[in-house]
């Protein structure tokens, strides 16, 4: 890319270096509203929503007895509803889908629990007998499953959970009685399970959370008295566990979250000033966690979503105004999160669903969604490109992203040589970078593979900032031919006549016995030299150069100082080296 910095501070650096490779506001779309599937089998109150590996969404109408499927291209069918289960399937409540993408529901008015494979089959896995051994099932208020297949029922009336082994097999696993020493179970709402099989269950009457270890130990794991600071829990709710064995439980009651984490310190993480700057937390009731750490909360009085970081940082995903155009969310019980970082949020009262996706520039960092950074906004040039790729040179941490150029040190020192960067206005192809040293040998082994991994930066710094930067990554096809190819015995080069996104059109990688060049031609877009400070001054002439040639993995670098450019003018920059 073309692009201009400040010149006013006059001091350069060219350098090679590993390039790394999108994220305006948050887009919200509602997938399904109240007509449903538009044909006759309509909404009224949207309990929960969940996505497969696929990206089909499903949605729970409590009140008509539907579930619903949602496909990406919006084609909406209902799979379940209570006449195809004989009349069975009553008030589906909440979803669980396992990793061949069987999907389970609870039904709270039908005190059970389904089995939906993909290719339609529904099969009920749980009724209100419970085990049959007198444990029964009343109210069929959360769902879970585990890697191995078993499920978990929640009984919110009867206070328990039961669980259903692949082969039918049932075991109440907790029930009234919580923990069997005086820390009671009472009104359970949520269950959740780990890679290890350990069950998680909030208690919204008891004001409680349990752990029950697949050998049968049940422990209380946070109770009315939240983190023992003042900060209480009351009507314990939404339950998520991560993969550390964190976990993390909302009080409805108490508008807030905790942590607890494995070695029993617990910290409120949101309460009910929500995001701190006028957007509250009410109500909280749904959690949910996506592989980076970042936690998302829906308030189901507040009527909004929240997305809070590791780092602490919360940012507000949805309001009341749902999308903006009219289609409203009231009394979000439901949150979920997929496995790129797109958020699902279901409407109870508005009996609809939204779909939450990022964009670059609206500040939330989404690395699930490919982003490598996210600074808030949408613009190139200041180290997190408009694409929210990281710019060549830079190295960007932080959510939202903070990016600094980067100069790396260390290097061998390839002995004398010149250097020249060449802008030419009236055939962009022209352009180019030719870096050629004298002394240091240079093998074909430390130049990486830039037909399968390596990928190289090429960068102009005035002062640390950058000023010319530009890139070519390994592998790809240009054309019909590949990009990169072998020179026998020598090196690599790179071929692109179209030139890639950055305006590099071919570069020369060669070894050579106290001969090494490095060369890159452009289309232009990389190689513009910065304009005039003052007359005929491009650089400073008096500040150090440091010249860096790295291979992504880092295992080879090369760099060469010098303080003083034979050439620098509008259209060439040429600096030899000591």
């Amino acid at each position: 890319m073309r692009t201009r910095y400040s010149y006013e501070i006059l001091a350069a650096a060219i350098c090679l270096l590993l390039a790394y490779g999108t994220a305006s506001a948050v887009i919200v779309t509602e997938i399904i509203d109240s007509t449903g599937d538009g044909a006759g089998n309509t909404i009224i109150i949207a309990q929960d929503v969940i996505t497969d590996s696929l990206r089909n969404a499903y949605v729970s109408g409590f009140f008509l007895d539907h579930v619903f499927e949602v496909q990406p291209d919006g084609t909406t069918t209902v799979i379940l509803d209570g006449p195809t289960s004989g009349g069975l399937l009553d008030g589906p409540a909440r979803f669980a889908i396992d990793g061949v993408d069987n999907l389970y529901v609870s039904g709270w008015d039908g005190d059970d629990a389904w089995k939906i494979e993909p290719g339609g089959a529904a099969t009920q896995i749980i009724d209100a007998s419970g085990d049959g051994a007198g444990n029964t099932l009343n109210t069929g208020a959360d769902v879970a499953v585990d890697s191995s297949g078993n499920v978990y029922v929640v009984g919110g009336t009867s206070s328990n959970i039961f669980k259903i082994e692949p082969g039918g097999a049932v075991t109440e696993i907790i029930d009234f009685n919580g923990d069997g020493t005086g820390n009671i179970f009472f009104g359970p709402r949520g269950v959740a399970v780990d890679d290890a099989g350990n069950v998680y269950v909030t208690a919204s009457n008891s004001n409680n959370a349990f752990k029950i270890e697949p050998g049968g130990t049940i422990t209380e794991i946070i109770d009315e008295t939240g983190d023992g600071l003042g900060n209480v829990l009351d009507l314990a709710w939404g339950i998520a566990v991560d993969g550390d064995g964190n976990v993390y439980v909302t009080g409805s009651g108490s508008a807030n979250a905790f942590k607890i984490e494995p070695g029993g310190t617990i910290t409120q993480i949101m309460d009910i000033s929500g995001d701190g700057v006028g957007n509250a937390l009410e109500g909280p009731r749904a959690i949910a966690l996506d592989s980076l750490g970042n936690v998302y909360i829906s308030g189901s009085v507040s009527n909004n979503a929240f997305r809070l970081t590791p780092g602490g940082a919360v940012r507000l995903l949805i309001d009341g105004t749902g999308d903006g155009a009219g289609n409203l969310l009231d009394s979000p019980e439901s949150i979920h999160v997929d496995a790129f970082g797109t958020v699902f949020v279901a409407g109870r009262q508005t009996a609809n669903a939204f779909e939450l996706a990022t964009e670059c520039g609206d500040s939330i960092f989404n690395p699930l969604g490919g982003e490598e950074c996210e600074d808030g906004n949408a613009v190139d040039g200041d180290g997190c490109s408009s694409a929210c790729e990281v710019d060549p040179c830079y190295s960007c941490s932080g959510d939202p992203s903070l990016c600094v150029a980067e100069i790396p040190a260390g290097c061998t020192d390839p002995g004398k040589g010149v250097v020249i960067l060449k802008d030419n206005p009236s055939d962009v192809r022209r352009d180019r970078l030719v870096w050629r040293w004298r002394k240091g040998d240079t093998t074909i082994d430390q130049f990486g593979e830039p037909t399968v991994d390596t990928t190289y930066e090429l960068c102009v710094f005035d002062d640390s900032e950058v000023v010319v930067s530009t890139a070519v990554a390994p592998a790809g096809t240009c054309g019909n031919k590949a990009c990169w190819s072998t020179i026998t015995g020598k090196g690599f080069k790179y071929l692109n006549k179209t030139a890639n996104e950055y305006g590099v059109s071919r570069v020369s990688l060669k070894e050579s016995k106290g001969k090494g060049k490095l060369l890159f031609k452009g289309a232009g877009a990389g190689l513009l030299l910065p304009g005039p400070v003052g007359a005929e001054r491009y650089f400073n002439q008096t500040s150090e150069v440091n010249a860096v040639l790295q291979t992504s993995d880092g295992a080879q670098c090369w760099q060469a100082v010098f303080t003083e450019s034979t050439k620098n003018n509008a259209s060439l920059f040429k600096a030899v080296f000591p």
